[in-house]
């Protein structure tokens, strides 16, 4: 089962990276660099779930995905764009009733997608001319995932708020109403 893992761990010899990789199984991800553990993550079982959508043999769109996570990994803006969005979440739990709040989910979604396009941007340096059409078809995928995975997760966020507010209005007007 750990063909993938064996893969990736030549790739990255290929390249000259050294670079820690541990099998997960997380569901939400394929493959994720963790920037605090500084280690690439793979979940084989979901690879081998959506590597079929692409229509492209299994070893490509793993070293496609590889390079992308490695992209990450060798981000020199990845730590700034990490520490601003820490930030925002942070501003957001302290006051989740904030006007600001769908302002600093705007600047998350921005640095995510900034992070995203760095990453795929290192991931092109990387990658061998044979696989260009494969590249450019999943990053052009991914990124647009992304940005949709983004805008849901905005809407919910804001939504919940708008009924936090209710609920605090309702409150609110039953204390006025029982002094009554």
């Amino acid at each position: 089962m750990c063909e993938i893992l064996s893969f990736c761990n030549e790739v990255l010899n290929e390249k000259e990276i050294v670079i820690p990789l541990e099998l997960t199984n997380d569901p939400n991800f394929e493959m994720y660099y963790d920037f605090e553990q500084k280690k690439i993550f793979i979940n084989e079982n979901r690879i081998r779930d959506n590597y079929k959508k692409y229509n492209a043999p299994l070893l490509k769109y793993v070293r496609i995905i590889l390079y992308h996570e490695l992209g990450h990994a060798l981000d020199n803006s990845l730590k700034d764009i990490n520490e601003d969005i820490d930030q925002c979440y942070t501003k957001i739990n302290e006051n989740p009733l904030s006007n600001q709040v769908s302002l600093l989910y705007t600047r998350i979604n921005k640095n995510s997608l900034q992070a995203e396009i760095n990453a795929w941007s290192i991931a092109e340096t990387l990658k061998e001319p044979q696989f260009t059409n494969l590249f450019f078809k999943v990053k052009k995928n991914e990124l647009k995932q992304h940005k949709v995975t983004s805008k849901l997760e905005k809407k919910r966020i804001i939504l919940n708020i708008e009924k936090t507010k209710g609920e605090i209005n309702l409150i609110n007007l039953r204390d006025q109403a029982s002094k009554l």
